[in-house]
């Protein structure tokens, strides 16, 4: 599923612009090319976590590939992400 994923979105590719949103974890990020916009968050730890992260105006996270983060709530711009152990999860934006 990952690999279809970035087949289809140059934004996930080595071509996609990197912006870090919180670099302590979970590890979370933009990934970026043209018109197309991802949230990325990786949690390699066991530890349980919550995590806000302010994401673009006017953003609407849709699940593309979760594993284990879910988006709690967007209110003002800022998604509040919670997960359990080791986990993953992209968004389109």
């Amino acid at each position: 599923a990952l690999l279809a994923l970035r087949q289809e979105s140059r934004a996930l590719t080595a071509q996609g612009r990197i912006t870090l949103l919180n670099t302590d974890y979970p590890t979370v990020f933009l990934r970026e090319f043209g018109n197309e916009r991802y949230l990325v968050a990786v949690h390699p730890s066991k530890c349980d976590f919550k995590v806000s992260v302010k994401l673009p105006a006017d953003s609407a996270p849709a699940p593309r590939l979760c594993e284990g983060i879910e988006i709690e709530k967007v209110q003002d711009n800022c998604a509040t992400l919670s997960g359990h152990g080791k986990s993953f999860a992209i968004w389109r934006l």
